[in-house]
């Protein structure tokens, strides 16, 4: 278990150079919302929030959905698999809510 990173975040994702190995929560100006562990500044794995709904949880490098992740839709449909560069990439199952 990661130690609660320090400090309260009010700017862009680039004040958060001193977060390293910490466990942090992140609203940004749009309203999406990262809940997780910090590596150099940046995400790297948790549970990303979107202000419409849409919810992946999953492996993050370099800010972007990179590894195994789930991502549900604001709608209910749901891709279980790989990703790279926040796209699907590799094997994975898409789900439709329907």
């Amino acid at each position: 278990s990661l130690p609660p990173c320090k400090g309260s975040p009010t700017k862009s994702i680039s004040t958060f150079a001193s977060w390293t190995d910490c466990f942090g929560t992140y609203t940004d100006p749009n309203g999406n919302k990262y809940v997780g562990e910090w590596k150099d500044g940046k995400y790297n794995q948790g549970t990303i929030t979107r202000l419409n709904g849409d919810q992946y949880i999953g492996e993050i490098k370099d800010n972007k959905r990179n590894g195994q992740g789930t991502y549900t839709t604001d709608k209910g449909d749901k891709y279980v698999g790989e990703y790279r560069n926040s796209k699907r990439d590799g094997q994975g199952t898409y789900t439709f809510a329907n």
